[in-house]
This record gives structure tokens, sequence and C-alpha cells, in this order.
């Protein structure tokens, strides 16, 4: 599978959001505008779906439990 660099660059914003928040609300006891962080929760979220899926995925290229082109999938979920 080919390297998505969207899904990396959206990955990599949302870390450096997540660390902008946290500085702000901690070293600078939240001095900053709390519009710009007034949904701060969605970063933390899409950053751990991301992961999740780059995590899932690379367990799954491991174990090598993807269909290939000459197998076909039963209906219990296994391949033939």
């Amino acid at each position: 599978m080919k390297k998505n660099y969207i899904v990396e660059f959206l990955r990599f914003f949302f870390a450096v959001f997540i660390i902008l928040y946290h500085y702000y609300s901690y070293v600078l006891k939240g001095s900053v505008s709390p519009k710009l962080f007034m949904h701060a929760y969605v970063g933390d979220e899409f950053f751990f779906m991301i992961s999740g899926f780059f995590l899932a995925n690379s367990i799954i290229k491991k174990l090598n439990v993807l269909p290939t082109e000459n197998s076909t999938v039963v209906a219990g979920g296994g391949t033939c």
C-alpha cells in the first residue's frame, strides 16, 4: 500500500494542534483566545482515529490476513 501523504499531513497537523493546546493551557495558563481552542477535542479524536488506522493497517500487513488475488473470502470471514 502506498503512503497517503494527505493523511500523514493531517496526523502531523493534529499532533501539533494538540501540543499547542496543551502549551497554551498549561504553560500560559489559558491566556489564549478561547475561540481558537473551543473544539480542541476534535484534534484528539482525529489524531487517535488516524493513528489507530495506521496501527491496524500495520498489524494486518504483518499478519498477512488480507485476501490475495487467488483466494476467495468465505462467509465466516476466512479465506480459501
